[in-house]
């Protein structure tokens, strides 16, 4: 991208001014880029992340009280029902972030014009 660009503006002179053509395609073409394609609340990226994040949170969190009250001489916080519900939450997530890798896989076969409309 920064070649292309460098040698479209006839700037592409071996490593002269390099800093200030560094500088330049950082601000007219990679922070716009990164600006346009940077992901959203649509973004099946983001939701894998949040379904992950989510997932791992639940588990911490409950693994964590047991270990506290079973090291307080408690006996363990969840139930053999609640460990199972836990367990099927997180296959669940599992199943769908395949199911959207399939979906981007076949996304990213499609021509550029056809998923941005351009």
């Amino acid at each position: 991208m920064f070649f292309r660009e460098t040698n479209d503006r006839g700037e592409n002179r071996g490593f002269s001014k390099l800093d200030k053509r560094l500088d330049g395609f950082v601000e007219r073409s990679l922070m716009p880029y990164l600006k346009d394609n940077m992901p959203g609340e649509k973004s099946l990226g983001m939701r894998v992340y949040s379904i992950v994040s989510a997932d791992l949170t639940n588990y911490i969190e409950s693994e964590l009280v047991n270990l506290m009250r079973t090291s307080h001489g408690f006996d363990r916080f969840s139930s053999p029902e609640y460990d199972e519900i836990l367990k099927s939450l997180m296959s669940a997530g599992m199943d769908y972030i395949g199911k959207i890798e399939k979906l981007q896989a076949k996304l990213d076969m499609l021509p550029r014009r056809e998923r941005f409309g351009h």
